[in-house]
């Protein structure tokens, strides 16, 4: 596979929503980590149909996911290629209302994505190697940080994604290299206590208030 940017940054809300969209995430998926295919070829591996993919492809390429791939032969068939390997985008806290909203509704199809990759390999996983069962893994801990060392774990975190993107080049070479999933948060597990000039005001019943 030709090589390819690790990640692309996402500001804008419109391409956010453009993206979240759990077959756009799942084309886009395949296109990273195999190369360029066309939508007769990843409808099949997707079980959709190929118009469904296509039209799904074109709206990729409308937000710049994806873009056209070289036609080998000069075939009539269109094949597609991603820009990069995958993506990241801010949070949203600090951001305009419609950009918050789009990082959240982004974040919640990439979560429903990751989580039914697990189901899938916990459903299929007798059918692989006993290598592959025992390296294949799930971490859960809780931690006591402050939001800037959550930052740095992050950091820390996409630093080691990257590396294992790169070990083979965007290549699959050789039977014993397969694609695999990773999927990883970090939320804080309580919320802040709320400030003493937040706390709503109770009126006792039957008293009037001072409004």
């Amino acid at each position: 596979m030709a090589d390819i940017p690790d990640h692309l940054d996402l500001t804008d809300p419109r391409v956010m929503r453009g993206l979240a969209h759990p077959l756009r995430l799942a084309l886009l998926r395949l296109l990273a980590q195999q190369g360029a295919a066309t939508a007769t070829e990843l409808a099949g591996q997707l079980g959709v149909s190929a118009p469904s993919a296509s039209y799904h492809l074109s709206q990729l390429a409308k937000f710049g996911f994806v873009v056209d791939a070289p036609r080998p032969g000069g075939g009539r068939d269109r094949p597609w290629q991603a820009v990069a390997r995958g993506f990241r985008w801010a949070s949203g806290a600090n951001s305009a209302p419609k950009t918050a909203a789009a990082a959240a509704a982004l974040r919640r199809q990439l979560t429903a994505h990751g989580l039914a990759a697990l189901s899938e390999y916990e459903t299929a996983q007798e059918r692989y190697p006993g290598s592959w069962r025992e390296a294949a893994f799930v971490i859960t801990d809780t931690v006591l940080l402050t939001s800037e060392e959550l930052t740095e774990v992050a950091e820390e975190v996409r630093q080691v994604v990257a590396r294992a993107q790169r070990r083979h080049g965007g290549e699959r070479a050789g039977a014993a290299v397969r694609p695999v999933r990773l999927f990883a948060f970090g939320v804080p597990d309580e919320p802040p206590p709320v400030a003493d000039e937040e706390q709503p005001t109770v009126t006792p019943r039957g008293e009037p208030s001072d409004d």
